[in-house]
C-alpha cells in the first residue's frame, strides 16, 4: 500500500510549494480534483485483508505478470478474471479494482457504464 505521507513529501521534493494535495477517507475526496487549486486527490481507504493477501501472492509468486491491454469498463471483470492468477480471493480483488473503477469512471463522467458481471453472477447464486 503506498503511504500518502510519502506521496505528498516526493511531490514537495520535485516542486517545492506548487502541489496542493487534498486527503480523505470518503470517495467524495475525489471529486476536488476539480477545484484549480488541487493537484491531486488521495483516497485512504481500508483494503479488505482478503485483497491484501492476493496482492501479496501477485508480488511473491507472480512477479513477472504484466497485463497492459486496452478494454472497454464492459468487459473489465472478464478480461481481469481470464488473465490474473487463480485465487480463492482473486474474485474480491477484481471486485475492488471494479468499485476503484467505477468511482473512477462517475468521477470523470465517462459514457459507458460499468457492469460487474462478477458481482451479478455472485448474487445468482446467493
Amino acid at each position: 500500500m503506498i503511504n500518502s505521507a510519502k506521496i505528498d513529501q516526493s511531490l514537495a521534493q520535485q516542486a517545492p510549494g506548487s502541489i496542493k494535495s487534498v486527503s480523505g477517507h470518503e470517495a467524495r475526496i475525489l471529486t476536488q480534483i476539480y477545484d484549480t487549486q488541487v493537484d491531486l486527490c488521495i483516497l485512504k481507504r481500508q483494503i479488505d485483508a482478503e485483497v491484501k493477501e492476493y496482492v501479496r501472492l501477485l508480488q511473491q509468486s507472480h512477479r513477472d505478470f504484466r497485463m497492459t491491454r486496452i478494454i472497454t469498463l464492459g468487459t473489465l471483470s472478464d478480461t481481469l478474471l481470464e488473465s490474473l492468477p487463480p485465487h480463492k480471493w482473486r474474485n474480491r480483488f477484481i471486485d475492488d479494482i471494479l468499485v476503484l473503477t467505477d468511482m473512477f469512471s462517475c468521477l470523470f463522467e465517462l459514457k459507458e457504464p460499468l457492469k460487474n458481471k462478477h458481482s451479478e453472477r455472485q448474487s445468482l447464486k446467493n
